[in-house]
């Protein structure tokens, strides 16, 4: 995408849709018009730290979509990745009316996916670690490309459990250090998604309730797990061993649902508001026995 011309008129007078501000003082207009102008002729002859100084500074003193996108332009080709999709969003937010709406949003979309770089560690050698629910064929240090978002860590051993939840960002370099405390008893772990970290977990419909990944101590045989987050709730009936680790992850696709308005609108007479959707989710159950040490 090339860099955008910087409309004097509009650099001076704010978006139409915007509370109407006094007009730039004529040497702040005239600052930013040099400054503007040295960024393009940097961007030219390759210098982009110099075009993306140049158009920070224009950004602070006379900011404009334009500006936004040039600097959002600049940073990609720089492979400043998370920089670029934050001026991306900044430009979609004060232009909404883009005409090149849908080409920025297929350039976002593409940024947003590149994979990070993740590091899984673990003081515990015998400890069986779980990343979004799979288990992993090799022990610690484990070394991964990740698609960005937020990933469940779970690492569970004879006597103990750690679990750690992890946001990647593109581009990005994550350590993930999954060393469990001494001792953590139980014979279940519940664990899910990792947007889920605030769910509840209720198990045989009792008032005691547990955070998403936790280990627990529960009587062996069938138990009836519900968690729940904000509206929705998830139901699973599993068989709880009387040795070792029933592990119960629950995945989740897409995005958290919206939280219910505080003041939900008044739905027409005679008619009930509909819930909000949940999204639909899927358990995995697998049962982990331990070697017995002598």
């Amino acid at each position: 995408m090339r860099a955008r011309p910087l409309a004097i008129a509009l650099l001076l007078v704010a978006e139409a849709a915007r509370a109407q501000p006094a007009p730039l003082p004529p040497d702040v207009a005239e600052a930013a018009r040099a400054a503007f102008a040295e960024a393009q002729a940097a961007d030219d002859r390759g210098d982009l730290a110099t075009a993306i100084e140049r158009y920070r500074f224009v950004q602070r003193i006379a900011p404009h979509p334009n500006v936004t996108y040039n600097l959002a332009d600049v940073l990609r080709r720089k492979h400043d990745v998370r920089g670029a999709i934050r001026e991306y969003r900044a430009y979609l937010d004060d232009a909404p009316a883009a005409a090149d709406r849908a080409k920025v949003e297929r350039v976002l979309a593409g940024l947003e996916a590149i994979k990070g770089d993740v590091d899984v560690t673990s003081d515990a050698a015998d400890a069986v670690i779980f990343i979004d629910g799979v288990r992993q064929t090799t022990a610690p240090p484990i070394f991964l490309e990740m698609a960005p978002g937020a990933h469940r860590f779970d690492a569970i051993t004879p006597l103990s459990f750690r679990s750690d939840v992890e946001r990647v960002e593109p581009t990005g370099k994550h350590v993930a250090r999954l060393n469990p405390p001494t001792r953590v008893d139980g014979n279940l772990v519940v664990s899910g998604t990792g947007w889920l970290d605030r769910a509840e977990l209720t198990v045989d419909g009792g008032r005691e309730r547990h955070g998403l990944a936790e280990r627990l101590l529960v009587a062996p045989g069938k138990r009836a797990l519900t968690i729940r987050f904000g509206d929705c709730a998830w139901t699973k009936t599993v068989v709880a061993p009387a040795k070792g680790v029933a592990y119960v992850y629950l995945t989740v696709a897409g995005a958290p649902p919206p939280p219910p308005p505080r003041r939900a609108a008044k739905p027409p007479a005679g008619a009930a508001a509909p819930p909000p959707p949940c999204p639909k989710g899927t358990f995995a159950v697998k049962k982990l026995a331990f070697p017995t040490k002598p």
